[in-house]
């Protein structure tokens, strides 16, 4: 019997022995959310699915071995390569929708994050060349 996407990281997580409490927060999520995924109540868009990899130390293609059987109730196929490895992904449009939303929310952190650096490297500049005066 084929597990869904989310029997199957509910599977990789338990193993880890890490709670969904913590599992939602290492995602930046809601344990809320991060229930849903598990219980196959959502689509989960790729970026998700990619974040969630990297938490539970696997791959895609281990999620999708046993989880092909479930990661949208309606059927829009994605074929995509990564190397030498086809991946294949079912979207509906509301998981396109919730992974372009998702990814915007990405951009604009890292956005932030860049002018955070920006200042601080303006600073550290003016610091170094300003001369220091001695009492």
């Amino acid at each position: 019997m084929l597990m869904t996407i989310g029997e199957k990281i509910s599977f990789f997580r338990k193993r880890l022995g890490i709670s969904q409490e913590e599992m939602a927060a290492r995602l930046e999520m809601t344990s809320q959310g991060y229930g849903k995924i598990e219980r196959d109540e959502t689509d989960v868009p790729f970026s998700r699915l990619e974040l969630i990899c990297q938490a539970l130390g696997t791959t895609l293609q281990d999620l999708a071995a046993y989880g092909e059987k479930s990661i949208s109730n309606n059927t829009s196929a994605v074929i995509g390569n990564i190397g030498d490895n086809s991946v294949y992904q079912i979207y509906s449009d509301q998981a396109l929708a919730q992974e372009n939303q998702f990814l915007k929310e990405k951009i604009t952190l890292l956005e932030s994050k860049i002018k955070d650096l920006e200042k601080i490297n303006h600073l550290l500049e003016k610091q170094l060349i300003t001369p220091h005066l001695s009492s």
